[in-house]
């Protein structure tokens, strides 16, 4: 690693958040003056600290920011309506055993594969992707996950609706 350019990347992401050496020492628990050592190049954090740093500066990708989990949840509760979509009007057109493969097995193997084809795409771009992807639905927090809470609550409808109507012919 280059002590230089880490360096820059420590100051450079500490005045954007708007924090004195004094704020990010604190924050992290050494003293100022090991900061300022650092954004000059001449030493580099412990290895101990680069987790505390990176969740402070909201660049890990395992603790992401408190504004993202909005984004992730509204994103969870569409792909439920997806399923919940895809599952329940199968299940009872062509009952459980047949409509568990077509209307479960089959849309999660899609799932799973379009997944897969987003962290292909991830690993061969070098995983920027996901990470702009978030970081413009933090950016726009509001609008995005009620856009999708929306999309997801109308494809929820949809499903139920379509449920209702098919079950209600079946002859049991």
């Amino acid at each position: 690693m280059d002590q230089i350019k880490t360096g820059g990347l420590i100051r450079a992401l500490r005045t954007q958040k708007g924090l004195t050496q004094s704020a990010l020492a604190e924050a992290v628990g050494v003293g100022n003056k090991a900061v300022s050592k650092w954004e000059r190049g001449m030493s580099m954090p412990d290895i101990s600290l680069l987790m505390p740093l990176a969740n402070l500066y909201s660049m890990s990708r395992w603790y992401p920011d408190l504004k993202w989990v909005l984004a992730i949840v509204a994103t969870s509760f569409f792909l439920f309506a997806l399923m919940t979509l895809a599952m329940y009007p199968i299940l009872f057109k062509l009952g459980y055993q047949k409509g568990k493969l077509w209307g479960y097995y089959i849309p999660a193997f899609l799932v799973c594969l379009v997944y897969g084809a987003v962290m292909g795409y991830e690993t061969m771009t070098g995983g920027t992707f996901l990470h702009e992807l978030l970081l413009y639905a933090s950016e726009h927090v509001l609008i995005v996950s009620f856009g999708i809470f929306g999309l997801g609550a109308v494809i929820l409808t949809v499903s139920v609706l379509l449920s209702m109507r098919i079950y209600s012919r079946r002859e049991f």
